[in-house]
This record gives C-alpha cells, sequence and structure tokens, in this order.
C-alpha cells in the first residue's frame, strides 16, 4: 500500500512538473525571419537574434537624406526596438578629437577597434577607415541603442550588445571598405 501511495506522488509530481513546464513555457516566439542585415549591414544573426525581442512582424525605418549619414530604426511588431546611427566624417588629413567624450562619465570604455563605449543598452564605435588616398582617412561613427530586448539581467545585456557591436563594426568595415588603420 505504502508503495502504491509513493508511485501515486511520484506519478503526480511527474504530471504535475509537466504540467507546469507547459504552462511557464513563454508563448512568444520569433515568428519572423532573425535579419543578418541590420540597416544595409552584414552582422550575425545568433547576436541579433540575443537582442531583438521575439514577435510576429520585422521591420526597418531607414533615413539616409543627410550626406554621409544613415539613421534606422528597427521595428517589431510596430514597436521601435532598436535604433542605429552610422555617420562617416568627410575625409581628413588628421584625426577628429575624441567621437564620444562628450557622452558622460558613466559610460564604460571597451576594447573594440578606435574608440568604443558601452551602456546599459547601447553603443558607441568610433575609429580610422582609410580611405583611397593613403594619406587621408574616414571616420565612422557608429551609435547602437536597444530599447526592447529579451535579456533583463544588465552584464548580460551588455555583454550580448558588446559582441553585437564587434560584429556590426566589421559590418560596418565592409560596407565602407575599410581598412583600420
Amino acid at each position: 500500500m505504502k508503495n502504491n501511495r509513493l508511485a501515486g506522488a511520484a506519478v503526480f509530481l511527474l504530471t504535475g512538473s509537466a504540467l507546469l513546464a507547459g504552462c511557464s513555457n513563454d508563448s512568444k516566439s520569433y515568428d519572423y525571419a532573425i535579419p543578418d542585415n541590420l540597416c544595409g549591414i552584414q552582422v550575425d544573426s545568433a547576436l541579433s537574434k540575443s537582442l531583438l525581442p521575439p514577435g510576429s512582424e520585422y521591420s526597418m525605418e531607414a533615413n539616409d537624406s543627410m550626406e554621409g549619414r544613415l539613421l534606422c530604426s528597427v521595428n517589431i511588431d510596430s514597436k521601435r526596438t532598436a535604433h542605429f546611427s552610422i555617420y562617416m566624417l568627410e575625409t581628413l588629413s588628421a584625426p577628429p578629437g575624441p567621437a564620444f567624450s562628450d557622452w558622460g562619465e558613466l559610460l564604460e570604455t571597451v576594447d573594440i577597434e578606435g574608440e568604443a563605449l558601452l551602456w546599459e543598452r547601447g553603443a558607441g564605435v568610433s575609429f580610422r577607415c582609410l580611405a583611397d588616398d593613403e594619406s587621408l582617412y574616414a571616420y565612422p561613427k557608429i551609435s547602437i541603442d536597444f530599447f526592447d530586448t529579451p535579456i533583463d539581467d544588465d552584464d548580460e545585456r551588455k555583454d550580448a550588445i558588446e559582441a553585437f557591436a564587434r560584429s556590426y563594426v566589421e559590418g560596418v568595415k565592409e560596407y565602407q571598405r575599410c581598412d583600420y588603420a
């Protein structure tokens, strides 16, 4: 009799656990294709997925009406979830001053080519890009902001943003046909 009760209790616990697991399963899914191109820049789609929320519909709104500047928003289910700004400073014979020095002291410096800063929901990167004439350089200034991510932990999200920023910088270099110098 005792064995039957234990067996019954074990079956009850297993069944209850299965039901709870089924109930706790987040019904949100990625019904849209995870992009490997954000705002014209190639990126690792696994890195994109880690920062873009689940949803049904993905869309982008790009505005490159200002010469040398691309502004782009990523929307999931019509909600703005990320914003990208890429600004190519004109070719110069000498490097400009620090690109992000006016962004405040609460930002974390990260080791990405050039000057790079990381914040809770984004990153900024500026680097020297070898132009056609070896004595002239262009300086892409990239700003990346994520407004809605599936990562709640601040440190984990910052790590994901840093990894994404590295990939995005490589994509910008390819897009602009840069050689980091």
